[in-house]
């Protein structure tokens, strides 16, 4: 259908008129309908004398007047009645990735290095996050959620920031690197939508890492994350086998 009107619409003003009247039939049926109707009704002997019957024109007359006085009183009654709008917000876009920030903890052994993703929430009404996918590597070390003792999810109002919390690095892990430049890479998949609903959108945020850490371990530390790649998409539900809790 759509290579016709394409087609028509190239053949000049008669041509796009044409189109025009044919999207207009076949996207309004009632419209249609309600035209094949009555042309054939016209045309019909039988129907144009239903129509003058002096019953039927009484009937339809009174019915007319009796559903239009009664859809009146009860608009002007409902008038009165207080109404509450509610607009659909608006996701798309919604969630900005504001930087990834690393804290040094040097008496704490097993949580030695944390990352956080700092975030905001810059749409029309408060959203509710959830960290699905994160995968931070450094030389040949790699950190995961499934390695967080908490689930990485929280709740943000309009214009709201926050520093959601990932996994952390051990001492250990990470000695091999003390007193070298280090890179990595980081990938970040957040879920978002409407607090008590399902997530709608979906933003992934890839960087690189760079690492600077001193040769005893001690702050300060170097340490630098540029975006390569950001995307907000629409968020489409995984099987019911393989969804996380939302």
């Amino acid at each position: 259908m759509q290579a016709l009107l394409k087609t028509l619409r190239n053949l000049g003003p008669v041509g796009s008129a044409l189109a025009s009247a044919i999207q207009l039939a076949t996207t309004n049926w009632v419209l249609t309908m309600s035209a094949i109707l009555g042309i054939w009704a016209s045309l019909t002997d039988s129907v144009v004398a239903l129509v003058h019957d002096p019953r039927i024109q009484t009937g339809v007359i009174v019915f007319l007047v009796f559903l239009w006085t009664g859809a009146g009183i009860a608009y002007l009654f409902d008038r009165r009645r207080p109404r509450i709008v509610k607009t659909d917000p608006d996701y798309r876009y919604g969630l900005t990735f504001e930087g990834m920030i690393p804290n040094l903890i040097p008496h704490r052994e097993d949580n030695w290095l944390t990352f956080g993703v700092q975030i905001r929430n810059f749409s029309q009404a408060p959203i509710r996050y959830q960290i699905d996918r994160f995968d931070l590597r450094i030389g040949t070390r790699a950190l995961s959620p499934s390695q967080s003792p908490r689930p990485l999810r929280g709740y943000l109002a309009r214009g709201g920031g926050k520093i959601a919390a990932l996994p952390a690095f051990k001492k250990d892990d990470l000695k091999e690197f003390f007193g070298k430049q280090s890179v990595g890479s980081a990938e970040c998949s957040i879920i978002y939508g409407h607090p008590e609903q399902k997530p709608v959108r979906r933003l992934i945020i890839k960087t690189d890492i760079h690492l600077d850490i001193n040769e005893n371990g001690e702050p300060p530390m170097g340490f630098g994350a540029d975006i390569l790649e950001e995307i907000d998409e629409p968020y489409i539900e995984p099987p019911p086998s393989s969804i996380k809790a939302w």
